[in-house]
């Protein structure tokens, strides 16, 4: 599925939205968000192991949820500073 930032990519903030789709309805989504005016643009692919973004190398799905959803517990445990 493709996935679609709803704002400037280079902006983080709390407006800042990430979405995906089926990669059928990319184009509609797109069309939509632009003509309501909703700067939008379609940055990479979900699916499989990997989160892939163009010119970068793969990320693995597992390491992403490891730090994502690892952090807080190991803090909380007192194995992280």
């Amino acid at each position: 599925m493709p996935i679609l930032p709803l704002v400037s990519p280079p902006m983080q903030n709390t407006e800042t939205q990430l979405v995906t789709v089926p990669a059928a309805q990319v184009e509609a989504v797109l069309a939509r968000a632009k003509a309501a005016s909703v700067p939008v643009w379609a940055i990479g692919t979900t699916g499989g192991d990997a989160l892939t973004l163009p010119g970068e190398r793969p990320i693995l799905v597992a390491n992403l949820r490891e730090r994502f959803e690892g952090w807080l517990p190991a803090y909380m445990a007192g194995e992280l500073p």
